[in-house]
């Protein structure tokens, strides 16, 4: 994993459209005060927002689950839950003042670490008693546009002075994961 890169932007010139219309379809999801990871049905959400499944069309991807980051503070170092790696991100709500980072750490390291169940459900390596043999690889401020990410090392996000709350992030995996943007 450590040689894919940590992110790579891409153009959406629908971003606005998208981002509203994500908008509209999570309201009751936002209303309810939720924060952190919340999974969306993907075939409701792309009827919704068909400029979203425009957007795939163009880069030959197939969408598998969508979900959002409804975030208040910071997001600690982490890893997501594996075999996916490469998502895509789409700002949807308050992306100034935040700051996405990626940790580079050895492999070995990353493989010795502990297992842990997520309050999700979901296996994945447990990463925070390690985090000072990581060094800062690659960051991304005020996220502007749709990016493809390596999820599989770690990554955190950091607020740094963001005034508007919460910062809403759609996520989408991939039955064919667009690996070929992070090479």
């Amino acid at each position: 994993m450590s040689d894919l890169k940590a992110y790579h932007e891409l153009a959406c010139e629908n971003l606005d459209v998208i981002s509203a219309k994500v908008l509209d379809f999570i309201g009751q999801e936002l209303a309810s005060g939720q924060t952190g990871w919340i999974f969306l049905n993907t075939k409701n959400l792309l009827l919704a927002v068909p400029e979203l499944m425009t957007f795939f069309q163009q880069h030959k991807l197939r969408p598998m689950d969508a979900s959002i980051t409804v975030l208040y503070d910071d997001f600690s170092i982490h890893v997501d839950t594996l075999p996916v790696i490469a998502k895509i991100n789409f700002p949807i709500k308050n992306n100034q003042g935040w700051v996405n980072r990626w940790y580079l750490l050895d492999n070995h390291i990353l493989d010795a670490c502990e297992t842990i169940v997520d309050h999700l459900g979901f296996h994945k390596k447990d990463v925070s008693t390690v985090t000072d043999k990581m060094t800062l690889m690659a960051e991304l401020r005020d996220q502007s546009r749709p990016i493809v990410f390596n999820s599989g090392i770690p990554h955190s996000v950091i607020k740094q002075d963001a005034v508007d709350l919460p910062r809403v992030v759609l996520s989408v995996t991939f039955f064919n994961e667009p690996l070929d943007q992070l090479r």
